[in-house]
């Protein structure tokens, strides 16, 4: 009986560890050498987005309830796979790739995250040679409000 708990236990930490959120992925990275991490709060978002001239672009900002930008760029071989599993584990845990392209040497990557029909969570993977991000905008967003989002850059 002792193994069968043991080993219910190992698996149920096993399972939590690699269940994890994209917010997990970078505090738990961001201790590492050659990671910084930048996060941008609703009020810095919305100061930002008041000096966009388009007016759709200035009501998205307004449906963005936080920021956080990781660069990775810098840290080593063994750190940057390290993050490849960790991302690679998001999609079992209510993540969704939605686009997935290569252009002129750029590697992008989109996930979501819904709740019901509303996007919470926007996550992209960035990759340009040394210059790797990982951005993920949390917020209300429609569908249409992610194509508009990724067709303004962000």
């Amino acid at each position: 009986m002792k193994k069968f708990l043991l080993t219910l236990a190992v698996l149920a930490a096993s399972i939590a560890g690699f269940a994890q959120s994209a917010n997990d992925i970078v505090n738990e990275m961001k201790s590492e050498q050659g990671v910084e991490v930048q996060v941008m709060t609703k009020m810095m978002l919305q100061m930002q987005f008041a000096q966009i001239p388009d007016e759709n672009v200035k009501e998205l900002g307004k449906k963005i309830s936080g920021m956080t930008v990781m660069e990775y760029g810098k840290a080593s071989d063994e750190v940057k796979n390290k993050f490849a599993e960790k991302v690679e584990a998001l999609n079992t845990n209510g993540y969704e790739t939605v686009e997935e392209k290569e252009e002129m040497g750029i590697k992008v990557k989109s996930l979501i995250k819904k709740d019901g029909e509303l996007i919470t969570e926007v996550v992209n993977i960035i990759d340009v040679q040394v210059e790797k991000l990982f951005i993920i905008i949390n917020g209300k967003f429609t569908m249409a409000d992610f194509e508009q989002l990724k067709n303004s850059g962000m």
